[in-house]
């Protein structure tokens, strides 16, 4: 993502968020499936949630953001419990992020631990479609009055990718748009009352019972987890060399925000999205491939001459197409 717009030093957070003691609980929907759910409480300078989301099982994500003298993040602690399938090799577990003033150290944990610093200043975690890092952003925001400002965004589970910076512009009472494309809207304490993108919605609920949602989530899962683990043994690979791969590398675009890169390592195939680690694709067809770690498909497009021009990701049932922007 690109800033367009100034960038602001955030404030220190004040007000009614800054003591809030009631839970705030959102929802996430596409369509008619509900897709995610989190409910956060923040008691003196200790954030402490849950999201949970749909992902092939059940995504358990707990979480503690502790915030400095200054109101920004000082520490970011989250675990992951995945429910509902067999857990694959690599899995991330859990990852822990120190921010200092101009760096930031992250220690993640999937097979192994690994420990990595990163340049970072400013900047607030994000995961998924959760709101608590959007929603600690947007009322500090909010509190300096500004039209158009910018986030500093970590994504906590991918440490080697560079902070995001994302522009939001206010614009009557309530609402800001959140990197041209993402609407958000708001109640005059700051409070996140929904998030639109695309077609998915996340709308603020009244306190959810975190268990029965998890309960019900598995349950409702497990058919698709079934169907998922029977397509994916279905799949056959085929090889291709690595002259027929190399058209396939460079970097594709699904929005302003969102960027996913194609690499080849020797005869093997890679995707990565932007703050993910990269997965193997493995070819089904010249054009076709599927990942083994998750339930999702690859299809490359071209035009009328075999380039490259684009690709679509299917996971989960959902399309998502992204434009080929950069070539090697």
């Amino acid at each position: 993502m690109r800033t367009s717009s100034l960038l602001l030093v955030l404030l220190p957070l004040s007000g009614p968020l800054a003591a809030q003691t009631a839970p705030a609980a959102f929802v996430s929907t596409l369509g008619k499936d509900t897709i995610a759910f989190e409910q956060y409480s923040r008691a003196g300078n200790i954030i402490t949630g849950v999201w949970v989301s749909l992902q092939g099982g059940v995504g358990v994500h707990r979480y503690v953001i502790t915030l400095g003298a200054d109101g920004m993040p000082a520490r970011y602690e989250m675990t992951l419990s995945l429910l509902g399938v067999t857990a694959r090799p690599g899995e991330l577990r859990s990852v822990r992020v120190e921010y200092g003033p101009d760096s930031a150290t992250v220690v993640t944990q999937r097979d192994s631990t690994s420990t990595q610093r990163v340049a970072m200043k400013g900047a607030v975690p994000l995961l998924g479609r959760s709101v608590a890092g959007l929603e600690l952003a947007l009322a500090r925001l909010r509190s300096a009055h500004a039209d158009s400002a910018s986030i500093i965004v970590n994504l906590p589970t991918g440490p080697a990718y560079t902070p995001t910076t994302i522009p939001v512009k206010f614009f009557g009472p309530d609402s800001v748009r959140i990197a041209g494309s993402a609407l958000a809207r708001f109640d005059r304490d700051g409070r996140v009352l929904s998030v639109t993108a695309g077609p998915a919605e996340t709308r603020r609920v009244p306190a959810l019972d975190v268990p029965r949602l998890v309960d019900g989530f598995v349950a409702a899962a497990a058919p698709r987890a079934a169907a998922e683990s029977a397509a994916m043994a279905a799949r056959r690979e085929i090889a291709l060399p690595a002259a027929a791969l190399q058209r396939f590398v460079g970097e594709y675009a699904a929005t302003p925000s969102a960027t996913l890169t194609v690499t080849l390592d020797g005869d093997t195939l890679f995707i990565q999205a932007a703050g993910q680690r990269r997965l193997q694709l493995f070819a089904e067809s010249p054009i076709s491939f599927f990942l083994k770690v998750v339930n999702a498909q690859v299809q490359f497009e071209t035009d009328s001459a075999g380039t490259v021009t684009g690709l679509v990701v299917v996971q989960n049932g959902v399309p998502q197409r992204a434009r080929k922007v950069n070539h090697p």
